[in-house]
């Protein structure tokens, strides 16, 4: 019988073999994270030849909660590749998760590795936006921009405040750990329509030892009681570029304000901010003065219009995580519980349907979802009849500006977010 002490040690020195990460940072992940539950691995002659593992994270707002179990270090020796082994590990893996979470998740390194998850059962479903800003942008200049048609009053509050805002970095310090954790806690609990990811207070002292293992810049912005309005993680992605994965701001000010400091400790680097949600508003891309303004076009005082009333933000998105579902049954409670006007009938061939020929039938209407069944070979045509591959497609879709498949089928779309998971790089 192989020790589990055996296991972690053999998974940790196939991480460091194939992901070449500083041993520090894969003593962190595997003291944090290892849980005998979440990993699968195979073994040949003592050696573990190919591993993964677990963590799992809630989705959700309010009391409408997902379960989600998150696959990173996905690693097959090179001597044992093309046999079939990480396939083997996917399927026991989603078959064991499946009890408790409602669908696993991942962050493909390349097109060829999304390539091989979507083989396997994987969609496409969270996107971001990477905004570009060169090394001579000026963050202060956006900020008045914002302000463009505000009240005189409210302008001037706001430029005052935008001028006392300051600036700390984070360095492991007694005085700010337990405030960043509070802050992007309080963060991911505001409410939205999306279902975000939410962490633990234990999974953000982990992130926050990751980040200075990996020589990732903390940035605060601080009001005058030196409480947090704003936090960036920071890090050198290649030669005279920075990236910032992931931003919280409380508002406009604290967001330029802290991209101006970031800028001063950069100043010959250009800037790639990530934005995980399609509901991020900036004035350099999404502002409605665009066009709402000036609807035909030309300049207008400093602005230009276009001929759109409003940007579509959601063309620029690109897919950066994949999901494979679990529990149809549970996600369907999810949507009827945050989507109150959605109403369809629902049976799913690959799974609803029992020895006897019963056909379970997933109904939801009026904000609940109940399950029905019948016997009929033909269904009715009120009901939906998809594969899993189908449902999946449909749930897990990018937004469409026209609401074309809700009009059709009246399936709402599962919107996903994610910040601050190890190997968010």
């Amino acid at each position: 019988m192989v020790l589990l002490k055996d296991i972690k040690e053999g998974m940790m020195e196939l991480w460091r073999k194939t992901f070449h990460d500083s041993n520090s940072y894969i003593d962190l992940i595997f003291d944090s994270y290892f849980n005998e539950d979440y990993i699968a691995w195979h073994e040949e002659n003592g050696k573990i030849v190919s591993a993964l593992l677990g963590i799992p994270y809630s989705f959700g707002y309010g009391k409408a909660k997902l379960n989600g179990l998150y696959l990173l270090g996905l690693a097959t020796d090179q001597k044992y590749r093309h046999r079939g082994l990480m396939s083997d590990l996917l399927k026991e893996i989603n078959e064991r998760a499946a009890k408790d979470f409602d669908f696993t998740f991942l962050i493909p390194a390349s097109d060829l590795n999304a390539d091989y998850y979507r083989r396997r059962g994987y969609f496409n479903s969270f996107f971001r936006l990477e905004e570009r800003f060169t090394s001579i942008h000026d963050f202060e200049n956006d900020f008045n921009v914002s302000l463009y048609g505000s009240d005189e009053r409210i302008s001037l509050l706001k430029k005052r405040l935008f001028q006392k805002l300051t600036s700390e970095i984070y360095e492991d310090s007694l005085e700010f750990k337990d405030k960043i954790i509070d802050f992007i806690l309080r963060q991911e609990k505001k409410p939205g329509s999306s279902a975000s990811l939410c962490h633990t207070r234990e999974d953000l002292e982990a992130t926050l030892k990751e980040s200075l293992i990996n020589d990732s810049k903390i940035f605060l912005c601080l009001d005058d009681d030196k409480n947090i309005t704003g936090l960036a993680f920071v890090r050198k992605s290649d030669i005279r570029r920075i990236e910032l994965p992931v931003v919280y701001f409380e508002d406009k000010c604290t967001y330029y304000a802290l991209l101006k400091e970031i800028k001063k400790a950069f100043p010959d680097y250009s800037m790639s901010v990530f934005i995980n949600s399609e509901y991020y508003a900036s004035p350099a891309i999404i502002d409605e003065i665009y066009g709402a303004e000036n609807p035909q076009g030309g300049q207008l005082e400093t602005l230009f219009g276009i001929l759109e009333t409003q940007f579509d933000i959601t063309k620029l998105m690109e897919p950066y995580g994949m999901v494979r579902l679990l529990r149809f049954d549970s996600i369907m409670e999810y949507i009827a519980e945050t989507r109150k006007e959605a109403n369809f009938k629902l049976y799913i061939r690959d799974l609803n349907q029992d020895s006897s020929g019963q056909k379970t039938i997933l109904v939801v209407k009026n904000g609940k979802m109940v399950k029905e069944t019948t016997s009929k070979e033909t269904l009715d045509k009120s009901v939906l009849n998809l594969s899993v591959k189908e449902i999946s497609e449909l749930l897990l879709r990018k937004k469409d500006s026209h609401s074309l498949i809700m009009e059709a089928f009246g399936i709402p779309r599962l919107i996903l977010e994610m910040k601050l998971i190890p190997r968010l790089r």
